[in-house]
């Protein structure tokens, strides 16, 4: 069976949140469509959360549709730690059909680790998380790009042009299992917006 894996990644990340200290262009947000705020630094004083969910649809090699899966949870940042809440795990063999709530993922509710390079390793799972099949342990991987993503590249994103952050295009060793190797990441910042009466970069 050959897996393809759809992965579109768009990121809302608060302007605010992450250095507190933006000057006089957090009193007028359209300020913000000339250039994001340069030099910011991540304050992690500030807890931050995202809901991940990611689809893969699988094929024959002849293109044929067998199945799709779906891996959805809230990884919560605090200081210098991540804690996982509300994982599930779905299945369809229908292709046009909306995915089903699935089955709560109990081992991985309030799992809380640090986020960094040993996460790639067969001996963070084997020591922290057995249970971990490869589906799951790719959506802890996918949480640790998204947030390397978001917050690597504020000084040389421009509006509605492609950047691409060369130093991210390598080839990862993961957990024993093989390697993944991005080639070509591009990251464009499409505009802004407001939430939670914050100002956010969408990405």
């Amino acid at each position: 069976m050959k897996g393809l894996l759809y992965f579109l990644l768009s990121f809302v990340i608060s302007i605010t949140a992450v250095n507190t200290a933006v000057n006089a262009q957090k009193e007028n947000p359209v300020n913000y469509l000339s250039c994001l705020p340069a030099g910011l630094t991540l304050d992690r004083s500030v807890a931050r959360s995202y809901r991940m969910t990611t689809d893969y649809y699988n094929f024959d090699l002849k293109s044929n549709f067998s199945e799709k899966n779906r891996l959805t949870g809230s990884i919560i940042y605090t200081g210098d730690s991540a804690l996982w809440k509300d994982v599930y795990y779905a299945e369809s063999d229908a292709l046009g059909a909306a995915f089903p709530t699935g089955i709560k993922k109990n081992f991985l509710q309030n799992f809380k680790y640090r986020p960094d390079e040993k996460v790639l390793t067969a001996e963070f799972f084997k020591n922290n998380l057995p249970e971990a099949a490869p589906l799951i342990m790719n959506l802890i991987w996918d949480a640790l790009a998204f947030d390397a993503l978001a917050y690597c590249c504020w000084d040389s994103l421009k509006l509605g042009k492609e950047f691409s952050p060369q130093e991210m295009n390598s080839e990862v060793k993961l957990a024993d299992i093989g390697t993944f190797e991005n080639k070509d990441i591009k990251i464009t910042w499409l505009g802004i917006t407001e939430i939670n009466n914050e100002i956010c970069a969408i990405s």
